[in-house]
């Protein structure tokens, strides 16, 4: 069984606990049900939230939470979160906001880059073994049986995965959210291409699987 999370602890404290594993309600709408969510509720729901969701691309959003009071989903695609809230903090496009906007977006696609190498790698990984690792995970993710094709170096998996054309933001929110079965993925980069509505900035992916996924999409392929 499941270690409740905390979250999971202070829904059920008050006889309002969460659907069972793998539901994911909105946990938003699920603490406006309570029968009386007064302001000291709700902060002790934010404490159980952060504390619950704490990862990189978490920890981008939840300040934002009492900031903004921007009701942040960590089970969508961090890509629609990070549209919602800039539409929440800049409702109108103003060029005095341009370098605010650019800060705010690289600090976003930083913590993406690092939860990104938590799950798939990076370049420099202390052993062989814990880089080699990470190349099953993904394999394993878009649905390679890299045992089957006997796969032992990380020229061997870049090569199987060569011809896999996934979006990284489908990727990444796939196994964040827990999903069962594959990522969305495409017959060709044109495809891939095509269906990218915000291109991921090279500056961010220097390293890893990150910078291996995005070398497939050319510039002149976008339609933006």
């Amino acid at each position: 069984m499941a270690t409740p999370s905390p979250l999971e602890i202070f829904f059920s404290s008050l006889s309002h606990p969460l659907p069972p594993r793998p539901a994911d309600p909105n946990i938003w709408a699920h603490f406006k049900r309570l029968p009386s969510p007064t302001k000291g509720l709700r902060k002790r729901f934010i404490a159980a939230f952060t504390t619950t969701y704490h990862s990189p691309i978490d920890r981008f959003f939840t300040p934002y939470i009492t900031s903004h009071k921007f009701e942040y989903e960590p089970k969508i695609n961090a890509s629609i979160s990070l549209e919602q809230l800039q539409k929440r903090i800049w409702p109108r496009c103003k060029q005095s906001n341009k370098k605010a906007r650019m800060r705010f977006r690289d600090a976003f696609h930083k913590a993406f880059e690092i939860e990104f190498g938590d799950y798939f790698g990076y370049d420099d990984h202390p052993t062989r073994e814990e880089q080699l690792e990470k190349w099953r995970f993904l394999c394993e993710v878009v649905g390679i049986d890299h045992e089957g094709l006997g796969l032992t170096s990380a020229t061997q998996f870049k090569r199987a995965l060569s011809r896999i054309h996934v979006d990284i933001w489908d990727l990444l929110h796939h196994v964040r959210s827990g999903n069962p079965g594959l990522p969305m993925m495409f017959d060709s980069r044109e495809e891939l291409a095509d269906h990218i509505e915000e291109p991921y900035p090279r500056k961010w992916a220097k390293r890893g699987a990150l910078k291996f996924l995005l070398r497939k999409v050319s510039p002149q392929y976008f339609r933006h």
